[in-house]
């Protein structure tokens, strides 16, 4: 049995807010809040719909380090 995720967690490992989850999960009709518990049906789903966003900030911090590079 793999250990349990807490929204504050998944937060930290999408490199969001936890209240960007939390906001999100309100939408849905989910409450929760920074302790709560995120099963993995749920984790699937947060990584799904926050991971366009963290691929985003990658790729403009890599951006952002090469431009520092060549200039």
């Amino acid at each position: 049995m793999g250990s349990v995720k807490r929204v504050f967690q998944v937060a930290k490992e999408l490199n969001i807010s936890h209240i960007e989850i939390t906001d999100y999960l309100s939408d849905k009709g989910i409450k929760t809040t920074v302790m709560s518990e995120v099963n993995p049906q749920l984790y699937e789903k947060l990584l799904e719909h926050f991971s366009h966003e963290k691929n985003e900030m990658e790729r403009l911090r890599k951006e952002k380090a090469r431009k520092g590079i060549l200039f």
